[in-house]
């Protein structure tokens, strides 16, 4: 039978397993990201050379600044993009440091769980242990008996006056059971 603290190692080892693959798949998204990145500088460069070719046909200075307008603006809106990216992986670290400081806390709780258990495991043991030690009880055991005999008796009386007006006496006989039932 798997205890609890075992199916918990075996839970924190496939979930670091997950979490070293998913490090190695967002490293390389982020690598594949500014790979991208790069791609698409090169390609607005090449852009901007065949509009600069294209424009020096037309001899118009009005596109040129136009076009050096938008290379600015993906310049900027690429820049913008990065910084978002670094924010975002930011992020991730302070949610990482977050989850092993819950992850510690889950242990500790573990731990405590795993000694209650056991101290009530123990005090468990000592009153078996007490009640085998009790000749009585040993016993009662023996005749096969799981129930002690009992006996409830209630007694009311009232008063008037200095005398007694009414009294009454109820008497229910039963047993003790071995165990708590009921609700």
């Amino acid at each position: 039978m798997i205890s609890g603290r075992q199916t918990l190692a075996s839970m924190e080892r496939s979930l670091h397993d997950e979490q070293t693959t998913l490090a190695a798949v967002q490293s390389r998204i982020s690598e594949v990201s500014r790979q991208l990145v790069e791609q698409q500088t090169l390609q607005a460069r090449h852009y901007r050379e065949l509009a600069r070719l294209r424009v020096d046909s037309i001899a118009s200075g009005a596109v040129l600044s136009s076009i050096d307008a938008t290379e600015r603006q993906v310049a900027a809106l690429l820049r913008a993009r990065e910084a978002a990216a670094k924010e975002l992986a930011q992020a991730i670290r302070v949610a990482e440091e977050n989850r092993r400081q819950l992850e510690q806390e889950r242990t500790l709780q573990a731990d405590a769980l795993e000694r209650a258990v056991q101290e009530a495991d123990a005090a468990e043991a000592k009153t078996q242990a007490r009640l085998d030690a009790d000749p009585l009880y040993r016993a009662q055991r023996e005749r096969g008996l799981t129930t002690s005999p009992a006996r409830f008796v209630c007694r009311i009386a009232l008063a008037r006056d200095g005398a007694v007006a009414f009294e009454a006496e109820g008497i229910v006989t039963g047993e003790i059971a071995p165990e708590p039932r009921g609700t």
